[in-house]
């Protein structure tokens, strides 16, 4: 079975057209109209082919059958039907298929178009996959946004392996209600950073320098490392002074020089450097 395009004009060949008293001899001067060209779309009743042209003689009694595009308009079976006196019936079927199939197939103009209608029982919108799925870019939910060369993400529950940056104070105050977060506070930022690029580098000395100048390692105090390093130094082999709940302690080479003063709470165990 011959193909046709969909909605596509086409001159298609019938024949051979016998005589029809001895069924052997070429008829090949058959005047063809339109009237005499029958055409049947996918069982429907015949009818007159829509084109005005009749056929035109080509050889041996075959014909060239002039269709339009309304005669091709329908999909499926097309069968061309022409009974002229004098000669014995002819006919023919066709399949007539979409435009994409037949330049896919046929003419080899086009690609066959493989969207998927439905995964596992699920029909599927253009951007669906299965039931839960829905992908497209931007920075709303569900959409990934690739601008930046970055994908971001409204909740992450599994922060295992991630290098997490970002505004550091939300990320505190979500702490603080409650969140499982491993995040430096916005004061060490600049410190951690200095860690992990003196580490990157093999630099021994920067990672010790960069560590002893973290800060904040007493509740609600500023101290570097280096610093309560020197008041536990001084409370070992300097001065420090008492006052009320107040600890006051001094340089070990300069006495007169105070260094910290720590502030122990009503607890008793809380201490707050100054």
């Amino acid at each position: 079975m011959n193909w046709l395009k969909q909605s596509t004009a086409a001159t298609i060949k019938l024949g051979p057209f016998l005589d029809d008293s001895d069924g052997k001899t070429a008829e090949t001067g058959l005047t063809i109209s339109q009237a005499d060209i029958r055409v049947s779309k996918n069982g429907g009743a015949f009818a007159q082919s829509n084109n005005a042209a009749g056929a035109t003689h080509d050889e041996n009694g075959w014909y060239g059958i002039p269709l339009d595009a309304t005669d091709t308009g329908t999909l499926g079976r097309l069968a061309v039907a022409i009974h002229e006196s004098g000669a014995l019936p002819v006919w023919a079927e066709f399949l007539v298929v979409p435009a994409n199939v037949y330049d896919s197939l046929v003419s080899g103009s086009d690609e066959l178009e493989v969207d998927a209608a439905s995964v596992g029982g699920t029909a599927q919108t253009g951007r669906d996959l299965g039931a839960g799925v829905l992908l497209s870019p931007g920075t709303g939910a569900g959409q990934v946004s690739l601008a930046s060369g970055k994908v971001t993400a409204g909740t992450v529950d599994d922060k295992t392996g991630y290098a997490l940056h970002g505004d550091y104070d939300a990320a505190k105050t979500a702490a603080a209600a409650g969140a499982q977060m491993d995040l430096v506070d916005a004061p060490n930022a600049t410190a951690v950073t200095a860690i992990a690029d003196a580490l990157s580098a093999g630099d021994a000395a920067a990672v010790v320098t960069a560590l002893l100048a973290r800060t904040g390692w007493t509740a609600g105090g500023t101290a570097s490392v280096q610093t309560l390093l020197r008041c536990l130094f001084s409370m070992a082999a300097g001065k420090f002074s008492k006052s009320g709940d107040a600890y006051t302690f001094y340089d070990v080479d300069d006495p007169g020089t105070a260094l910290y003063t720590v502030t122990v709470a009503d607890d008793g165990r809380t201490a707050e450097m100054a």
